[in-house]
């Protein structure tokens, strides 16, 4: 079992990689080896924190076993950093008080960490908790509100900037010198015109409350009685306090969870949770394949092609059967060539283009307003069953519904605003 993760420090990449080896198998896996060689290929520095379950006097006890000179001589042959100090055992179980919990480093990191302890405070595990710390640049705490972003400020300085900018040299050597600028000068405009503002980092636990923490005060204290006096009646003592305190806990978040869910009144609320649990969604590129079974080549009319991918009888005939207005507001909503900020502005009629309805950073379009635009999210699940839609569900929608759902939006009635 293992755990692996992977972040930067000073620009640089490093690899977390905690595990735990059993008995049954070798103490130096293949796969060890393998992580091993890959971040020295790669220049990666990285920690490994192990329950090796391995003796050696080097890391603490007065035992060693066959598994100990092993992992000993690989941290000896790959030249790694042992970070264990001190006489506190790693795990306790009743009596037995052994240092089977190891954390090595490469040598890039052995500057930075520092403090490398033992916390005897239970955990809730036979395996005492290991803390070390690893010391980082100072950076600022800084987000910016994208939705505040004063954009004709952002168009000014970009053209200002790109005056003196010429993208338009077809030589190879300033084609990736005038990409970087470029891009450059994106951010620097964006970042001029967006407000910033200082996140409070809050690590502090919802479902956290007087009594637990009373209770674990107690379970600590009766471990530190039990630790020292090494009774068995100690010992039984802890265990059915630590085990209450478990299922408490257990018991506190369950609560904390529902609550959460309650909490949840509003279903734009509801719509933005349900986008972060599902996380990116993988489109098929069936969306753009003509009638023919070809693939498009034209960047135009892709919302038309989406919504109306073959011929349909039933749809023909639902259009035809409409009154001049609702069949003037289906065509510019199967077409996307309506009243929307993304078709005016392509139409030079107006200088906007973001959801007016959402606010977001999302551009107006007939598919973001139709999918996924959360000030619509509520009359979505009514009239077409989701409160989001994906491009192959989009396709489908009956066009029925999807007239009930422009009028009760109120963009149906905008239509003929545009049109007057």
């Amino acid at each position: 079992m293992s755990y692996n993760d992977k972040n930067e420090l000073s620009n640089k990449s490093f690899t977390i990689r905690s595990y735990r080896i059993t008995f049954s198998v070798q103490p130096i896996s293949n796969n060890l080896t393998s992580l091993v060689s890959y971040c020295k290929l790669n220049k990666l520095d990285f920690i490994l924190s192990a329950d090796a379950n391995a003796h050696h006097q080097i890391w603490g006890g007065n035992q060693i076993c066959n598994r100990g000179i092993k992992v000993l001589d690989f941290i000896i042959k790959e030249n790694l950093i042992l970070l264990n100090k001190g006489d506190i055992p790693t795990f306790v179980r009743g009596n037995s008080r052994t240092f089977i919990d190891i954390t090595v480093s490469s040598k890039g990191l052995s500057d930075r960490l520092v403090d490398w302890q033992v916390d005897i405070n239970r955990s809730g595990s036979d395996h005492n908790t290991i803390f070390f710390s690893l010391k980082t640049d100072t950076f600022e705490n800084l987000g910016k509100v994208k939705r505040r972003t004063n954009w004709e400020g952002y168009k000014a300085s970009l053209q200002e900037k790109l005056q003196t900018l010429s993208l338009l040299n077809s030589s190879k050597e300033n084609l990736e010198k005038n990409s970087q600028i470029f891009s450059n000068v994106l951010i620097d405009s964006f970042n001029q015109n967006t407000k910033t503002f200082k996140i409070k980092l809050n690590f502090k636990t919802k479902w956290m409350n007087k009594n637990l923490l009373d209770e674990r005060k107690k379970v600590r204290k009766l471990f530190s009685k039990a630790f020292k006096s090494k009774k068995n009646i100690d010992w039984s003592n802890y265990k059915v306090a630590n085990r209450n305190y478990m299922k408490s806990c257990r018991k506190a978040k369950t609560e904390s969870w529902k609550k959460t869910t309650l909490e949840i009144d509003a279903l734009e609320d509801a719509t933005r949770l349900q986008k972060l649990l599902e996380g990116e969604k993988n489109f098929k590129l069936g969306s753009l394949k003509n009638i023919d079974g070809s693939y498009t080549r034209n960047i135009g009319l892709r919302h038309s092609k989406l919504m109306m991918k073959e011929p349909n009888p039933q749809r023909a005939s639902f259009l035809l059967n409409l009154n001049r207005k609702d069949l003037r507001v289906m065509l510019g909503t199967l077409t996307g060539h309506c009243c929307l900020y993304k078709h005016l502005n392509s139409m030079q009629k107006t200088n906007l283009i973001n959801c007016r309805y959402c606010k977001g950073m999302f551009e107006e379009t007939m598919q973001h307003v139709i999918a996924s635009c959360d000030a619509h999210s509520r009359v979505r699940l009514r009239t077409l069953n989701h409160t989001v839609i994906n491009a192959e569900e989009l396709a489908e929608v009956d066009l029925e519904n999807l007239l009930l759902f422009m009028r009760r939006t109120g963009i149906r009635s905008t239509f003929f605003d545009f049109f007057s």
